[in-house]
């Protein structure tokens, strides 16, 4: 029993020298986002690239729309053969419109993911200089709320919003 004692002793003495000897810091990356003028062009474009998707899906619901209303006039004149082609018409179109509606939402989030991306970056790398700078071994994201006890000199979130120009 002893030698696990001292065992554990032995392994635990390093960890707690490591653990003193290194220093935290946190950043608020929300409130960085929130700052950057970056964000709000990439939110227009983003804006802009989804009313685009909303008047290509509004263009085939329309098409769609006027198919039906066609049908519905001109079924009891057309013969049966004509019917359902027209039938498949809009069972394809249908099936067309929802796939396009996931397309789309796909899209919309790989674009979004390309706008902010390099935001991302440059602010990992100010946090990266900030870090660096102020000899913080370990910087958490306090937006994330994992963090209960975060002292005010500790916070690295106005020395990185000074590094992106934000103040």
């Amino acid at each position: 029993m002893r030698n696990w004692i001292g065992l554990l002793i032995i392994l635990a003495l390093p960890l707690t020298l490591f653990a003193q000897n290194r220093k935290f810091g946190y950043v608020n990356t929300a409130e960085i986002i929130q700052a950057m003028p970056e964000v709000i062009q990439a939110q227009q474009t983003l804006e802009q690239y989804a009313q685009q998707l909303e008047q290509q899906l509004q263009a085939m619901m329309e098409e769609y729309e006027k198919k039906l209303s066609e049908l519905q006039q001109n079924q009891d004149v057309w013969p049966d053969a004509v019917k359902e082609i027209k039938v498949k018409e809009l069972t394809d179109l249908q099936m067309r419109i929802q796939e396009f509606q996931l397309k789309a939402q796909e899209n919309l989030q790989m674009k979004q993911a390309e706008l902010m991306q390099p935001i991302f970056d440059k602010i990992r790398t100010a946090i990266e200089q900030v870090a660096k700078e102020r000899g913080i071994d370990y910087v958490f994201d306090a937006s994330t709320g994992v963090l209960l006890v975060m002292p005010p000199g500790d916070d690295l979130t106005p020395y990185v919003k000074q590094k992106l120009g934000l103040q």
